[in-house]
């Protein structure tokens, strides 16, 4: 599987009246957040409907955190996402089991970090800010010049903070394949700000022309 470039992803929607706002908009990709810790986490049968919903109008990406193989490989094949985020500790046999529709995302804080995101499996890698407990939608921007290393290396999908204020200049330095967005556009965690999420939007596109 490839992916749409440019890819503009807001993810962490809990319900339909958002998702119709971000097709309005013109995102290209959605996130739905299974991992039950997060503010913005749905139920699996939640995930199936709004999955469901979306087929053919949005891209899908589920999002997880260190759910176990078996029971992950059975909720993907009956809800069939487009593309499922392994946000967590989950080791390169999750990639083999789900094919190419699976891929990493990495927190980045330092050389370490960057490594394991260059070295990481999966057709492309999603870079966000590091955070040990929240593993992602803090609001907090990745570092730049690390970013940077791993998007002049790979293709990338850039997180971290990104609302529609900057994410224009983060996609002039750093190049990215895509952006991707959660607490930058919301009013309250898990529901999506329509203005903000149009302005996000517009700004990337814009921002990626001119790449």
């Amino acid at each position: 599987m490839k992916l749409r470039k440019p890819w503009i992803k807001v993810c962490g929607i809990t319900c339909e009246e958002d998702l119709e706002v971000l097709i309005k908009a013109g995102a290209t990709a959605v996130g739905i957040n299974l991992w039950a810790k997060s503010p913005r986490s749905v139920t699996a049968q939640r995930a199936l409907s709004l999955t469901k919903l979306a087929a053919n109008r949005i891209e899908t990406v589920w999002v997880t955190v260190d759910m176990p193989l078996a029971e992950l490989k059975a909720l993907v094949e009956q809800g069939n996402p487009n593309w499922v985020q392994l946000h967590g500790e989950q080791p390169a046999s999750y990639i083999e089991a789900l094919g190419p529709r699976a891929f990493y995302a990495v927190g980045i804080q330092n050389e370490d970090h960057v490594q394991t995101a260059l070295q990481a499996s999966g057709p492309f890698i999603l870079v966000d800010a590091r955070d040990e407990v929240q593993k992602g939608g803090t609001g907090k921007l990745a570092p730049l010049a690390l970013a940077q290393r791993v998007s002049d290396a790979r293709e990338m999908v850039l997180a971290g903070g990104l609302n529609p204020d900057n994410v224009g200049t983060r996609i002039a330095s750093v190049r990215p394949a895509g952006v991707d967005t959660a607490s930058g556009v919301e009013s309250s965690p898990g529901r999506k700000d329509p203005v903000k999420v149009r302005l996000f939007c517009e700004q990337a596109r814009l921002a990626f022309a001119q790449l």
